[in-house]
């Protein structure tokens, strides 16, 4: 007998999930919120979609169970799902260890996703939100639209993470009443924002810097706006700063503004310039090194230190204003709300599924995707998550 199986959610997670279960002749139904599947998806990586990463291993990830996070990547690796998408009709290239379709459209992805599912004959129902799950001797699925039957069923709906609209999500309330904990929700990937009084002066301004929080620490482009931080070195280390945040702790990034030079060369190129003009301040030197709002914004800080002539400044004098440009103190009291967040950091405990993704608690129940204790770093990390997650599920419910 045929297996009936509903899919909750149309997203990255949902679609490769009804694929996985319909090529295991499954009859899948697909309960999706919005108008159609991957709407969400086509906005990934600015309409390009980096769906993957050749670097992947469980470090680039955050989540209580560290050990489920390794299982699961090595079950449905980087070359799975390129193999996957390949014969899905899908090509795709590398930009150094990053994977993206090679249209470099989004939309490419989820067009073969959606052309498998209807070649496959998966029912896709739009517009239709999940309002309740009872389990009997199956899955009753109450909606808006009516009551849907199933043998299995998978939750893949996302999160809140980037979305501005305030439709319900209603699988964590499922989960929680089937007896799953959750752990608590913040968003990740995310600007961190403060008040450290050099903001209305630095914004605007885009530089090459070294951001670190404990142990993380990331080089890139770093952006700084009249609110605070941003940028992908600020998403990357922001799943731990955020957690220090929202626990009340005192929160401090450190930031290198010139991290290609050594504190030793730079403190050397600033006693060199005594030789010089002897009129110049150190923050006009600087002009040489920064843009000038940055100058003007760190000066805030020390404005004497400054504004003191090259020419009578101490060795005292130059170390302090290096160190305040290698290690910047920059302290955030806030961070980006969930729709400026690419992904959300906690969710459901992982230790109470199986490695197929299967509910210890309730037989038959999957979680796939977003909705786990799982996020990535930026490159392709959580899409890769979503899809592996998703192709484990379907595969496992529909058995």
């Amino acid at each position: 007998m045929t297996k009936r199986l509903i899919v909750v959610g149309g997203g990255a997670a949902g679609m490769m999930a009804a694929v996985a279960a319909a090529e295991n002749h499954a009859d899948v139904t697909v309960l999706e919120k919005k108008e159609q599947p991957g709407k969400k998806l086509l906005k990934t990586g600015n309409g390009k979609c980096n769906y993957s990463n050749f670097y992947l291993t469980e470090r680039n990830y955050h989540g209580h169970d560290v050990d489920f996070i390794a299982r699961t990547v090595r079950r449905f690796h980087t070359e799975d799902l390129v193999r996957f998408f390949e014969s899905a009709g899908m090509l795709s290239f590398a930009r150094e260890t990053c994977l993206y379709p090679s249209s470099e459209r989004a939309e490419t992805v989820v067009g073969v996703l959606r052309s498998r599912m209807e070649a496959l004959g998966v029912r896709v129902i739009t517009n239709t939100n999940v309002t309740s799950v009872r389990k009997g001797d199956r899955f009753f699925v109450e909606t808006s639209s009516g009551v849907y039957e199933a043998d299995s069923l998978i939750l893949a709906t996302g999160s809140e993470a980037s979305v501005k609209d305030r439709d319900p999500y209603s699988a964590y309330g499922i989960l929680k009443s089937f007896g799953h904990h959750i752990y608590p929700l913040l968003p990740s990937l995310v600007p961190l924002y403060g008040r450290n009084g050099v903001e209305e002066y630095w914004d605007g301004v885009r530089i090459q810097a070294t951001v670190s929080f404990g142990s993380a620490k990331e080089t890139g482009e770093l952006q700084l706006t009249a609110e605070g931080i941003s940028g992908i070195p600020v998403f990357q280390i922001s799943h731990d700063a955020v957690l220090s945040v929202a626990e009340g702790k005192k929160t401090f990034i450190l930031i290198d503004f010139l991290p290609h030079y050594d504190r030793d060369s730079l403190i050397g190129f600033l006693r060199e310039a005594r030789f010089g003009d002897t009129q110049r301040e150190i923050r006009d030197y600087l002009l040489g090194w920064f843009p000038k709002k940055l100058v003007f914004a760190l000066s805030r800080i020390n404005d004497d230190l400054y504004r003191k002539h090259v020419k009578v400044a101490v060795y005292e004098d130059f170390e302090a204003v290096v160190d305040g440009i290698k290690r910047f103190p920059y302290e955030v009291t806030a961070y980006g709300s969930v729709e400026k967040a690419q992904v959300m950091q906690g969710g459901l405990d992982t230790a109470e599924l199986t490695d197929s993704l299967e509910s210890r608690i309730v037989p038959g129940l999957f979680a796939a995707g977003e909705l786990l204790d799982v996020d990535g770093e930026c490159g392709g990390y959580n899409l890769h998550f979503a899809f592996a997650t998703g192709r484990i599920a379907g595969e496992a419910a529909s058995k």
